[in-house]
Order: C-alpha cells, then structure tokens, then sequence
C-alpha cells in the first residue's frame, strides 16, 4: 500500500513537471524579414491605411494596361482559382484585374489610380463591403 502511494505520489509529480514544462514553450511563427514593404500613411480622419510596394504583372496580357501606380486589392490568395472567384464575383459592378507578385501571390485589384488620394478615397468608400481593402503600389 505504502508503495502504491508513493508511486501515485511521483505520477503526480511527473505530470506537474510535463504541464509546466509545455506551458513555458513558446508557440511564436517566425517569418522572413523583409518579405514586403509595409508602409503606413496616416489619413485626414487619422485612420492609418496600410500600403505595399511590390513587384507584380497582371495574369492576363490585356490586362497591363489596365494597371496604374496605386491600386485597390480587395483580396489576395496563394489558389489562383480563389482570386478568379473573388473576380468574378465583382464582374457585375467592376472590371477587377488578377495580378500576381514576385512570391507567387494572387492579388484581385478592383480598381487602379494615378494617384493615392483616389486609391485611399475608393477604400473609404467600398470599406462597407471589402473592410480589408488595401493600396498596392507598383514598385518601379
């Protein structure tokens, strides 16, 4: 009986030890540095809209001349076959371009400007539905 205890005794003993050594390990993701430019612009009404400088070419040839400096993604994928749903889902309203960036990224622009100001304009106005929607600049 004796024994029996204290055998239970070192059971119990072992587990504290195993639960507290797991909860001292880290779970943290680790990613590559630098893998895109993230710049933050402060807008009149003081909200920060996130913008991202990359390389990139529309999927379809007919399409690069579509694509302007500043442009409105609404949705970006690593599945081409989800950046064709999101595009075909907005064909109604829009004429959205699939572009894909240097890391093989699907990105779905709704909608391309000269300028920021109309990029950051359009966001505001779409945020209703795309609340996500962010400025992509073509890196020259």
């Amino acid at each position: 009986m004796h024994n029996k205890k204290l055998m239970n005794r070192h059971i119990i003993a072992l587990f504290i030890v195993c639960i507290a050594a797991l909860s001292a390990t880290s779970c943290k993701v680790k990613r590559a540095p630098g893998a895109y430019k993230v710049v933050e612009a402060p807008t009149q009404d003081g909200v920060k809209q996130a913008l991202r400088e990359e390389t990139f070419k529309a999927d379809e040839a007919n399409d690069e001349d579509r694509l302007s400096t500043y442009n409105v993604v609404i949705g970006s994928f690593t599945q081409k076959q989800n950046a064709i749903k999101l595009k075909n889902e907005q064909s109604d309203q829009y004429n959205p371009i699939i572009v894909i960036n240097e890391k093989g990224m699907f990105r779905v622009i709704l909608i391309s400007y000269k300028t920021y100001n109309e990029a950051k304009a359009k966001i505001s106005e779409i945020s209703d539905k795309f609340a996500d929607a962010w400025v992509l600049v073509q890196k020259k």
